[in-house]
């Protein structure tokens, strides 16, 4: 009776060592190709039973190979941590929102730790995607402090102009004579420091038509009322006046 075990063919066989499920012979040792869930990948360092092993089958082998598929392999957790930190690159130049981007990176960089060690069973994949994410975190930081600078610049903006209460300002005189429309009105200047008042007038002519006239600059100290006056040329035969804009800047 012959007890010889016959050699195995090259193909797929359940890992011998039980590291991963499918594991390649090649006829004549085993390989470090190996697959999980059908997703091939690479076991480095190979076994160092694996010359010992060569052409014998292991244990419950099956007589026929088994083939994995030949899906490629990701390691989403680097992918994942690469993706936050690369957003929070662009989120923390907004305005306002700059806010989330600490946390955002804080989280890509635990991402990108588990992503490193899972690469280790990846045979290396995904280990220069969780490098990046990392080396790229800092820069993050500074896009948020940039961020936030965008955002103090446009409160402090918003603080110097402040639209001017209809209480505060009125429209005296609207005539037309001449060709020559004439509008005069005062404002007074309610708000806690000197500002400059910035005013626009729209005339509306009887004929339907309307023409648009910026005022010059006018300077007014706390509590105190400016008055504006301005002429402008018509050809309309009546005509009225009416407010579009009028803002006090500090």
């Amino acid at each position: 009776m012959n007890d010889r075990v016959p050699p195995l063919a090259a193909g797929w066989y359940p890992d011998p060592w039980g590291r991963y499920q499918y594991r390649y012979f090649n006829g004549t040792s085993w390989t470090a190709d190996v697959a999980v869930d059908g997703q091939q990948r690479v076991d480095t360092p190979r076994p160092t039973t694996a010359r010992r092993l060569a052409g014998a089958r292991p244990a419950g082998s099956p007589a026929v190979p088994v083939a994995p598929s030949a899906r490629p392999v990701h390691n989403v957790l680097a992918n994942a941590a690469l993706g936050v930190v690369a957003g929070s690159v662009l989120i923390g130049l907004i305005p306002y929102l700059f806010a989330v981007t600490v946390p955002a990176v804080v989280i890509a960089l635990v991402m990108a730790v588990l992503g490193r060690r899972a690469a280790r069973g990846l045979g290396g994949r995904g280990a220069g995607t969780a490098l990046l994410a990392v080396a790229l975190a800092p820069v993050a930081i500074g896009a948020a402090g940039l961020g936030l600078w965008f955002t103090r610049v446009l409160e402090h903006r918003a603080g110097r102009v402040q639209q001017v209460p209809v209480a505060d300002i009125r429209i005296d005189r609207c005539d037309l004579a001449d060709g020559q429309v004439t509008i005069a009105g005062r404002a007074t200047n309610h708000r806690q420091a000197v500002a400059r008042l910035r005013l626009t007038v729209i005339v509306h002519a009887a004929s339907g038509g309307t023409e648009v006239i910026d005022f010059d600059s006018v300077r007014a100290e706390v509590g105190q009322t400016v008055p504006f006056t301005a002429r402008h040329t018509s050809f309309a035969t009546s005509v009225t006046c009416e407010i579009a804009v009028a803002l006090w800047v500090t």
